[in-house]
């Protein structure tokens, strides 16, 4: 029992390794379609010819080998083409073959498409790249008026400066006289006294005569108070 439950782990863990390869196995081819798809797109918008030629036109690869028209109409029903053996295109562009067209061309603009598919360990796998696009039309250069060319802008005149005045000597300054020294004024005079007359010499008086002494009055004798009736 133990044998057979070993033996169904193995089986299952087998199946999920391999299913794991061939996951990575697509991936690893997916990724060389779509870098194979890149190129090719790239070669149909760097052909100078593609608008003068149209779907008529063969773009070359980098080594300058011709290539296809783009006129494929795609899988299921076009015709795959295997690319020249050039080696400055990518390595993910060996054994694998490629369609491409130019479609819905309306005026100046147009659609693109490039199909890869290749083939490994009998896995088959596709992968569909769409582009645009469009050219600038040629300008009739007769009939284009000739552009007025924009005149530079004036710069605005510089003012003239006003005329420098010459500046005015400076007159030399008038030396100072020397102040002329005050004269002392000169002293008034006292004014000269007027002179005294001599006085005229008093005369010597003549002596008073010495009064005779008054006699000593006798005294007034009181008055009689007079007697109050009753």
């Amino acid at each position: 029992m133990a044998l057979v439950l070993l033996v169904l782990v193995f089986i299952f863990v087998a199946e999920q390794m391999i299913a794991t390869s061939w996951a990575e196995g697509k991936s690893a081819q997916r990724s060389a379609n779509i870098t194979a798809a890149n190129y090719l797109m790239a070669l149909l918008h760097g052909d100078p010819q593609i608008w003068n030629l149209m779907t008529a036109d063969v773009p070359k690869d980098p080594c300058g080998d011709l290539m296809t028209q783009i006129n494929d109409a795609g899988p299921p029903g076009g015709t795959w083409h295997a690319l020249p053996n050039c080696n400055l295109a990518p390595s993910q562009s060996v054994n694998l073959q490629y369609q491409w067209a130019m479609s819905n061309i309306v005026g100046n603009k147009a659609d693109l498409t490039v199909w890869v598919q290749s083939t490994e360990d009998g896995k088959v796998d596709q992968y569909e790249l769409h582009g645009f696009t469009h050219q600038t039309p040629p300008v009739n250069w007769s009939s284009t008026a000739t552009p007025t060319p924009v005149p530079s802008p004036t710069s605005p005149p510089t003012p003239t400066p006003p005329p420098t005045p010459t500046p005015t000597a400076t007159p030399v300054p008038t030396a100072t006289p020397v102040p002329t020294a005050t004269p002392a004024p000169t002293p008034t005079p006292a004014p000269t006294g007027t002179p005294t007359s001599t006085p005229v010499p008093t005369p010597t008086p003549v002596p008073t005569p010495t009064p005779v002494p008054t006699p000593t009055p006798s005294p007034t004798p009181a008055p009689t108070a007079t007697p109050i009736p009753i």
